[in-house]
């Protein structure tokens, strides 16, 4: 009889990893179950369930708190963020002000110095060039004594015929000597030069005299813009024979205070440049002003003063 090796009491079972393990019966023989050597797979459904049973929540609570969390992060994120708005405004604010700040400072840096300091000695900044040179410092001088003292100068030039001689005026404020500016000038003289003559001004003029036959005073103002330079002396004009004669010691005794006023300026030519003037009763201008360049100006008496300043600009 062929009998089975196999204990009919033994059974078997299926292990998790495949393998036979025999059962423990009654019959006394001890058997180890094998443990499962694969870990159970974690999943989202799982963790939401852990979830649920270790904090009590529920699964919409759990959904509409992660909801709240996104979109809070979103919010910080976004430009829109009353944060981000802030900063961004502050940001703008702070490149405007910079920006201002560097116009500002360019504008005051391109704006010229209203006074010219100097030293005792007078500085050689003429618009053209010279021999000679004398400062006058007009600090605390009534306006006829200023206009006697440059008289002085013209009369006693120290000068060969053909020299030019430059006369520097200066004036001490607060212990600092300064170099009078075209606009200063016009004040001191108290002109009635118009603002948009005044206003297109470069700070530097040239107040001169002229050696040929007899001295010759001149005056050189420039500026910047030659439309407003123009507009602005023919502006003048009305006043500006009464402005300039007692500057230029031009004798006025044949004439009466209105002719003063209403003197007419024509054109003309002098020198075989176009020109201004006032002509006198010999037909020969007595003041006249002219163009040596788009920017630059002559004011003179003398019609060979505008011949040699032109040679010599």
């Amino acid at each position: 009889m062929i009998t089975s090796s196999m204990n009919p009491l033994e059974k078997k079972e299926h292990t998790n990893d495949g393998q036979l393990t025999p059962t423990p019966e009654a019959n006394g023989n001890t058997y180890t179950e094998h443990a499962s050597h694969i870990a159970p797979m974690r999943t989202f459904s799982s963790d939401l369930a852990n979830a649920i049973r270790e904090k009590g929540g529920s699964v919409v609570r759990i959904a509409i708190a992660e909801e709240e969390k996104h979109r809070r992060a979103f919010e910080e994120s976004s430009i829109r963020s009353k944060k981000n708005q802030a900063f961004t405004a502050l940001g703008i604010f702070l490149v405007t002000a910079a920006i201002g700040i560097l116009v500002w400072s360019y504008i005051q840096k391109q704006k010229p110095d209203a006074s010219i300091p100097i030293n005792s000695n007078p500085v050689q900044t003429s618009l053209i060039t010279f021999d000679g040179t004398q400062l006058l410092d007009i600090t605390d001088m009534q306006l006829p004594e200023i206009y006697s003292a440059i008289a002085g100068i013209v009369a006693t030039p120290n000068l060969q015929p053909g020299q030019v001689k430059d006369i520097v005026l200066a004036e001490t404020v607060g212990g600092m000597r300064t170099q009078l500016s075209a606009p200063r000038l016009l004040e001191v003289m108290k002109t009635h030069a118009p603002d948009i003559l005044t206003s297109a001004l470069a700070q530097d003029f040239m107040l001169g005299t002229y050696l040929y036959n007899t001295d010759s005073l001149f005056l050189i103002i420039h500026g910047t813009a030659h439309d407003f330079l123009q507009s602005g002396m023919l502006a003048w004009e009305p006043y500006l024979f009464e402005d300039l004669t007692p500057l230029f010691n031009i004798n006025t005794s044949g004439f009466t205070k209105d002719q003063l006023q209403d003197m007419p300026f024509s054109d003309t030519v002098v020198q075989n440049r176009n020109a201004r003037a006032v002509f006198g009763a010999d037909k020969k201008p007595i003041l006249y002003y002219s163009f040596i360049d788009q920017n630059t100006i002559l004011v003179a008496t003398d019609t060979k003063t505008l011949a040699e300043v032109v040679r010599r600009f």
